[in-house]
C-alpha cells in the first residue's frame, strides 16, 4: 500500500507539472517553483484564477446559435489536491509516536479503498479530449525589466475581483526571474488602466553626517543583507527587530502584543 501511494502521489504531481508548463513565461526560473503539487498549484491560481476549474470548450452553430460541447478540460481541484496529496503522504511514513500511543492502526482495507478514489480521479483528467493552454480572458501585462528582461503576466486575477470582490485579487505581484526587481499591478479606480507600483523600499542611512536617503528592492530585504550607501560609502546591515505594539480590539482595551517583523538598517 506503501508503493501505491509513492506512485499516486507521483501521478498527482505529474498532472500539475504538465499543468504548469502552460504558466512558464510568468512562473519565471523554473528552478525556483516549488515541487510539492498543492503549492504550485497555489502558485497558478495566484496567476490564473481558473487554473484548478475545469474548463469546456462549447461551440455555437452560427445559423442556428445553438450550442453544443466541443471537448473538456478536467482539472484538478486546490482544496480536493491538498486533502488527497498530504494523506497519501501519511501512507509513506512510519507511524508517528502519538498514533502508536494512541494504538492507532491503519486500516488497510479503507486506504485501498482511497487509493482507488484517486486513481479514477487522475484517469479522469487523463481522459480529457481537449487542451485549454492558458485560458487567458484579459490581455497580457509587460513589464520591461532594467536588466533587459521581457516579463509577461496575465491579469485575469484583478479584472476577476474587479467583478467579484470574493475571486481573484486586488493586485497580482510581477517579479523578475533574472534579477531581484519587481512590481505590484493593480487596476485604477474606474478599472480600466494598469497602476504600477515599484517594490523599492527607501531608508536613510544610519551613518552620523550622513543621513540621505538609499533605496533597496524587496526581495533583497533579508535579515543580514549587507548594503553600501550610495552617498557616503558606509556599510549598512540589515537585520530583523522585533517590538511589541498595541493590538486593539473591537469592543474591548487595548492590549500589548509582541511580534510584527520589521526591517531596519544598522551601522
Amino acid at each position: 500500500m506503501t508503493y501505491a501511494a509513492l506512485e499516486l502521489r507521483f501521478g498527482l504531481e505529474a498532472l500539475i507539472y504538465a499543468h504548469a508548463i502552460n504558466y512558464l513565461d510568468e512562473l519565471g526560473d523554473p528552478r525556483r517553483l516549488d515541487w510539492q503539487a498543492p503549492k504550485l498549484l497555489e502558485q497558478l491560481i495566484d496567476i490564473d484564477p481558473f487554473a484548478d476549474s475545469t474548463v469546456f470548450l462549447r461551440a455555437v452553430n452560427p445559423t442556428t446559435g445553438e450550442r453544443h460541447d466541443v471537448g473538456i478540460e478536467r482539472r484538478l481541484d486546490l482544496k480536493k489536491l491538498k486533502k488527497r496529496y498530504y494523506k497519501l503522504g501519511n501512507a509513506l511514513h512510519a507511524p508517528s509516536i502519538a498514533s502508536m500511543a494512541a494504538d492507532e492502526r491503519k486500516d488497510m482495507t479503507e486506504w485501498r479503498s482511497y487509493c482507488q478514489e484517486i486513481i479514477a480521479v487522475i484517469d479522469e483528467v487523463l481522459a480529457s479530449n481537449a487542451t485549454v493552454t492558458g485560458g487567458t480572458h484579459y490581455q497580457i501585462f509587460q513589464m520591461n525589466c532594467s536588466c533587459g528582461t521581457v516579463v509577461k503576466r496575465r491579469t485575469d486575477a484583478l479584472f476577476v475581483h474587479r467583478d467579484d470582490h470574493t475571486k481573484g485579487a486586488p493586485s497580482i505581484k510581477v517579479r523578475c526571474s533574472n534579477c531581484v526587481q519587481s512590481a505590484e499591478v493593480s487596476l485604477n479606480e474606474t478599472g480600466d488602466k494598469f497602476e504600477v507600483s515599484l517594490d523599492l523600499l527607501a531608508y536613510d542611512c544610519p551613518y552620523e553626517g550622513c543621513g540621505k536617503q538609499n533605496s533597496i528592492w524587496e526581495r533583497e530585504l533579508v535579515d543580514g543583507k549587507g548594503m553600501d550607501c550610495e552617498h557616503c560609502g558606509g556599510h549598512i546591515l540589515m537585520s530583523t527587530m522585533i517590538r511589541p505594539v498595541v493590538a486593539r480590539k473591537l469592543g474591548g482595551p487595548a492590549s500589548a502584543r509582541s511580534g510584527y517583523g520589521r526591517k531596519r538598517p544598522q551601522v
